[in-house]
């Protein structure tokens, strides 16, 4: 069942409309730090509540535990730009808060950690079988503007820091975020997954740290 959250980056767009450019056309972005988040069991899920529940309860799940991603992204400068199944591409750029690269990094860090907060004490408590994982990397994105009709707007999201994000989600577990903030890697060889060095977080990191839900 496809969620009915809708994902507005207005601060890409604003920065778009404000040169009179209409899709489709691309963006880039330098030093950007793309997140990508995860949500795993809604599927499971999904089937108890057709057979309990109705469909639209289980939406307004859906659209509950997803919206409480966007928020922790929006509330740290970042704008979610797709969905794509159940992970959120979401993306933070230095240009958009008169930040540096490395406090934009920063603050995806410490997002990731209060979403994996909010999971651990709110999500998986009230809907045991759900949880979350994900990757975020920096690196340079382009991204791109499409339309859909007359007034609504696809993004979609290529470059290094998605290829690298994309490598850290599928080796984080469940409940866990892979971050990298270096940007050398080792494209080309056999073994070039094993050269994104990164950090983990988990609830344990969060508690530590004593970042709040």
């Amino acid at each position: 069942m496809a969620p009915h959250v809708r994902f507005v980056a207005r601060g890409l767009l604003a920065t778009t409309e404000a040169a009179n450019l209409t899709p489709p056309f691309s963006q880039t972005l330098c030093d950007a730090v793309v997140l990508l988040a995860d949500v795993s069991g809604f599927s499971a899920l999904e089937e108890r509540f057709e057979a309990t529940q109705s469909g639209k309860q289980f939406s307004e799940l859906l659209n509950g535990v997803l919206g409480s991603i966007e928020l922790e992204v929006l509330h740290a400068g970042g704008e979610v730009v797709h969905l794509a199944g159940d992970a959120l591409i979401c993306v933070f750029a230095p240009d958009l808060n008169r930040r540096s690269t490395r406090e934009t990094y920063d603050a995806v860090r410490t997002c990731a950690l209060r979403i994996i907060r909010t999971f651990a004490q709110v999500h998986s408590v009230q809907q045991p079988g759900i949880s979350v994982h994900g990757g975020f990397a920096r690196g340079d994105i382009t991204v791109v503007h499409l339309r859909d009709g007359e007034t609504r707007r696809h993004l979609t999201v290529c470059g290094d820091a998605i290829e690298r994000a994309v490598l850290l989600l599928d080796r984080s577990q469940r409940g866990e975020f892979l971050g990298a903030f270096h940007r050398e890697h080792a494209r080309g060889r056999p073994n070039y997954r094993d050269h994104c060095n990164h950090e983990t977080l988990t609830v344990q990191t969060a508690v530590a740290e004593r970042i709040g839900a």
